[in-house]
């Protein structure tokens, strides 16, 4: 038994003014972001310091966000 409670992990959300298609998801640095109704939200946690930033997917499906003037299209995650 523990003498101590741990705290549980807070994951803050971010609504970001990154328009976007409904649904879409996509990585920015070790955070994730999806859209809803037009609007992107991320995740905003530390990363760690030896995130390996291509061991994971950029993005899921056919998702589509802006990224300052211009678009980007999900093509094989």
């Amino acid at each position: 038994a523990c003498d101590y409670d741990s705290p549980n992990p807070v994951v803050t959300v971010v609504r970001e003014r990154v328009e976007c298609t409904a649904g879409s998801r996509w990585r920015q640095s070790c955070n994730w972001c999806r859209c809803s109704n037009g609007v992107g939200t991320c995740t905003k946690m530390a990363c760690l310091p030896n995130y390996d930033e291509t061991s994971e997917p950029e993005c899921e499906g056919t998702s589509r966000w802006r990224k300052d003037c211009n678009w980007c299209n999900c093509v094989e995650g």
